[in-house]
């Protein structure tokens, strides 16, 4: 056990996420997008760009590699391709 979850103890909420705030509740998305991505864009030197754009750049990538489209569709959570 991780240090942290010890301090909260009775606290801490085991929803089963892979990443989780310290009482094991769902991160918050714009503090991950204030706080980790927006600083790691520029300290690249990158363009600031949203987080959801990973999405299509993944796609872009995949479907340029190769992957069948239905894959592609499948991994982005859509129905149909």
């Amino acid at each position: 056990m991780n240090e942290e979850r010890l301090k909260v103890g009775d606290k801490y909420h085991n929803h089963g996420f892979v990443f989780a705030v310290e009482n094991g509740e769902p991160l918050n998305l714009s503090n991950i997008v204030n706080r980790s991505f927006k600083p790691l864009l520029k300290n690249a030197g990158l363009k600031s760009i949203r987080l959801y754009d990973l999405r299509h750049t993944c796609a872009t990538l995949l479907l340029t590699a190769g992957e069948n489209p239905k894959v592609v569709s499948e991994r982005l959570g859509h129905e149909s391709i």
